[in-house]
């Protein structure tokens, strides 16, 4: 497959003489990036030919294309209708700066994400626009977002001013000085930026669906467990008929909660609107622990068994538990199940030198959750992330309880990477 930016550029090379697409250039301040080919003279004479319909026709193919891009949000149609629009109105009209800017967002939502190349080609979209329209206060909206992702802070906070010099009209300018406070370390400044944002009734459903996904991390990083779920929740009221949110809520609920049964509806919620691998992951993940809770008990073996079932069907590979359970608020018997199983605790699946389930479990001051994983054998001094131990992480933050429960001998974990096999706990042959 070729890179985005490259497909992008690919998509407007028909428009051949009137405009001309150079992502080979490096340099994202190039005139070459997005210029035209023509002579200045026919260019001149080309854009006094075009009359008022003719702009407005483009504006409106301009309008099409970013309708189309704000509601995106998964099969790539809709971005192949909004190239074509984007690449009819340049040209009709190859200076029409909001077309320059749309094809900005165009690279970055077309699979490029925030890759350099990617940046760069948006940058000179951008800068295109501007160049145009100096005065175009949403450019510098976009161009400081652009610049935020770059790591190019000081150059964001100057976009963002000009931005608010200019008048810009652009839903997104809080959101995304908010995102630029965050990187220049002011987290709590970001956060109130963001608070406003999400209730911000003038602000449009997308803007404050972000807003509200932005602080679903924020608390969820502060152990603010409360204040995470509400933002799920009027993320939900948001978008009703949008899987995903549904579809993060479900994982929330199990992983930060243990809510098992909260994190099965949701996930089955966002499954009927649409089949996708991230909600069957989290489906198969409650169920498995609902079996676990069951097996556990001794109760209903029937039931148990026919959760088991439905829970291989969607996900066999039992041992990607192993992944989250680190981040599960006390014990639950789903590691006791792991463990019968020969799946070792101590590692992330396919994930050489990861941080170790333990290590997590420890920094989420855990002590019941800790307490299970090394009883079963979990080893304190595995290795993990840059050959960190949880005893030596333990150590770092100071933690002398911990280290004092960490310093006697290391049980022998039982280990050995297993798929779901048979519910009764028994391995596989």
């Amino acid at each position: 497959m070729n890179p985005p930016w490259k497909l992008v550029a690919l998509a407007f090379v028909l428009v051949g003489s009137v405009n001309t697409i150079d992502v080979a250039s490096g340099d994202p301040g190039s005139p070459g990036l997005v210029g035209r080919s023509n002579a200045a003279g026919d260019s001149m004479l080309l854009l006094a030919a075009l009359t008022t319909s003719d702009r407005d026709q483009a504006r409106q193919l301009v309008a099409e294309a970013a309708a189309l891009m704000d509601a995106f949000g998964g099969p790539g149609m809709a971005l192949g209708e909004a190239a074509a629009k984007l690449r009819a109105a340049l040209q009709i009209n190859p200076d029409e700066p909001a077309a320059h800017l749309e094809l900005a967002r165009l690279a970055m939502k077309s699979g490029g994400g925030l890759e350099p190349p990617t940046l760069a080609f948006a940058e000179a979209s951008i800068r295109r626009a501007l160049a145009i329209d100096p005065g175009y206060g949403n450019a510098f909206v976009l161009l400081g977002y652009v610049l935020t992702h770059g790591r190019r802070l000081k150059e964001a906070d100057a976009a963002f001013v000009e931005a608010e010099r200019a008048g810009a009209t652009s839903p997104w300018l809080e959101y995304n000085i908010a995102e630029l406070r965050e990187r220049q370390g002011q987290s709590q400044v970001a956060a109130e930026l963001m608070t406003q944002v999400a209730a911000a009734q003038a602000k449009s459903n997308g803007v404050r669906s972000s807003a509200l996904q932005w602080l679903q991390s924020f608390h969820t990083y502060a152990h603010d467990y409360d204040q995470a779920d509400l933002a799920y929740r009027r993320q939900i009221e948001l978008s009703s008929v949008a899987p995903w949110p549904m579809g993060n809520y479900s994982r929330f609920l199990r992983v930060r909660r243990l809510d098992t049964a909260g994190s099965e509806r949701y996930a089955r919620q966002a499954l009927a609107i649409m089949e996708y691998g991230m909600a069957r992951d989290s489906l198969a993940a409650a169920l498995y622990l609902q079996w676990a809770e069951l097996r556990a008990s001794g109760k209903n073996p029937e039931r148990a068994n026919a959760l088991f079932a439905e829970a291989a069907r969607l996900n066999p590979d039992l041992s990607e538990l192993v992944s989250e359970i680190g981040y599960y608020p006390r014990a639950h018997p789903i590691l006791d199940a792991l463990v019968a199983k020969g799946i070792s605790l101590d590692t992330l699946p396919g994930i050489a030198g990861g941080t170790t389930p333990l290590s997590i479990a420890a920094g989420n001051r855990s002590p019941a959750l800790v307490s299970q994983m090394m009883t079963l054998g979990a080893n304190p001094n595995t290795a993990g992330y840059a050959g960190m131990t949880p005893l030596m992480l333990a150590a770092q933050r100071g933690d002398e309880r911990w280290c004092d429960c960490c310093s006697t001998e290391a049980p022998t974990p039982r280990s050995s990477r297993a798929t779901a096999g048979t519910p009764n706990g028994e391995r596989p042959n």
